[in-house]
Parts: structure tokens; C-alpha cells; sequence
């Protein structure tokens, strides 16, 4: 797969320029009813075209970087009741991600940010919001969700998630 974007960044002060993104990934899921695991290899790059550039800056910095990751859970579910409308699924999973660092002080930051930890936060490879920062990381993420849904409308009636994250490597990138 590839995801990718061009963005131009104009404001009235600061630095300015464009952003290009580019992520070819190579992913090898394996699915089956109530399982998957899905190792992935991402070549994320990234270069800007920059101006108004403080003097010693560079105007055009770019990065490189290796993302893998292995991801793997189950969907296990359970008739709650007699009549079988509603059922409780239990969902375990584990995400390790591996990301080596980069000194990214010379890049901007234009539309990064740290996002609140939460369900999503859980499992992401990065835990930056946005490209211009990319975490280097050696982590493991361990968690179980458990819902209840009715199963003539497909409706989620009940939802909880707990879950940690586990760093094993201190984290540089900021």
C-alpha cells in the first residue's frame, strides 16, 4: 500500500513551504473469524521546501525512517441471552511497534501535536499527531475490549476498554 500527501503551509510570519509525505507500506495480514495478525513495514519520508528560514537552517530538510510492527488480537463472543439477541464479545490484542531515531530538530512543526492518551491512542504507531514528528520507539501496546451488541440491529450497547502501554527504550524525539 502507499499513503502519501503534499501540503503548502502559508502563514503571515514564521517559516513557510511545502511538505511532502510519502509512506510505502508492506503489510501481510492474516484473517481468519475471531483472529488476525498483521506485520507491517512502513518506509515513512518526508521533505519540506521551506522559506523565511532562520539563518543556519536548512531550506530543504528531509527524513527517513523505518516503522515495523506487529499487530495481533482475537474477537471472542458469547450469547448473553436466551432469546440470542444480545452477545459480549471479548477482543485481546497486542500491537509492537518499532521505530529507530532521528534527529528532527531541523524540520518545522507545523500541524503536530501530542494527543490525549486514549482508545485510539492505544494502538497507534506514532504517538505524534501529524507528520512533522515521528516517534522513535521501542513499545508494546497490551489491552482488551469487551462490548455488548444487539444482534438484530448491529447496535454496540455497551463498550469498555483497558489497556497499557509499554515503553522499552527511553523516547528522544520531542
Amino acid at each position: 500500500g502507499f499513503s502519501g500527501e503534499l501540503v503548502n503551509f502559508d502563514r503571515d510570519t514564521g517559516v513557510t513551504g511545502w511538505r511532502l509525505d510519502a509512506a510505502p507500506v508492506i503489510e501481510l495480514p492474516l484473517e481468519q473469524p475471531g483472529w488476525f495478525i498483521k506485520p507491517a513495514l512502513v518506509l515513512e519520508h518526508t521533505r519540506y521546501q521551506l522559506e523565511d528560514t532562520l539563518p543556519g537552517q536548512p531550506s530543504n530538510p528531509s527524513r527517513t525512517l523505518p516503522i515495523a510492527s506487529f499487530d495481533t488480537g482475537m474477537i471472542l463472543e458469547k450469547t448473553m441471552t436466551r432469546s440470542g439477541r444480545l452477545i459480549q464479545t471479548i477482543e485481546p490484542r497486542l500491537l509492537y511497534v518499532y521505530v529507530p531515531f532521528r534527529d528532527q530538530t531541523e524540520l518545522p512543526v507545523f500541524d503536530t501535536i501530542i494527543p490525549d492518551l486514549n482508545f485510539v491512542q492505544l494502538y497507534r504507531k506514532n504517538r505524534f499527531l501529524g507528520v512533522d514528528r515521528i516517534g522513535d520507539t521501542s513499545h508494546i501496546s497490551v489491552g482488551i475490549t469487551s462490548r455488548i451488541l444487539d444482534i438484530n440491529t448491529g447496535e454496540e450497547l455497551v463498550s469498555a476498554t483497558i489497556g497499557q502501554a509499554r515503553g522499552l527504550v527511553d523516547q528522544l524525539v520531542t
